[in-house]
This record gives C-alpha cells, structure tokens and sequence, in this order.
C-alpha cells in the first residue's frame, strides 16, 4: 500500500479435514464472507509429478488468516457436525 500500512498476513491452518470435499466447501463459503484462505495438503499435493493431484489420506488443511482463526474454525466445526 502507499500509505505505508502495508503488512503481510499471517496464515495459519485449520485443523485435518475428514476429507476434500469438506475443504473445497469451507473454502468455498470463507471466500464469500471475503476470507482469503488456500489448502494444503502437507507435501502430498503433485504426487507422482502430477500436478492438482492428492493422495488418498491426505492432511488436507485450510490456511486462513490468523486474525480469522476463531471465526473460521467455529464454521468449520458447524459444517463437519452437520454432515456427519
């Protein structure tokens, strides 16, 4: 930023997913709230050379800003108990 206020944000992760599926939804529903966040599945991502690709078990996790972490991890929890 010009004004000097320009300060790199922090990301932290969420706890495991019980799967993918799960992560792409979170994901999905922070960015709409305007939560930049990404996934990571813990050096298994690109397995084999191909790139997009995670192994089945993956660690995925969601990265999302650290002054969120609260706010995402209680979305998190609703939407895991509401689908199990």
């Amino acid at each position: 930023m010009a004004n000097g206020k320009n300060k790199e944000m922090k990301f932290v992760p969420l706890p495991p997913f019980p799967g993918g599926i799960y992560a792409e939804m979170l994901k999905g529903a922070l960015e709409e709230e305007g939560i930049t966040c990404y996934i990571s599945s813990e050096g298994m991502e690109g397995a084999f050379g191909i790139s997009g690709t995670v192994l089945p078990n993956a660690d995925l996790r969601l990265y999302v800003p650290e002054n969120r972490y609260e706010h995402c991890l209680r979305i998190q929890r609703e939407m895991i108990t509401r689908h199990d």
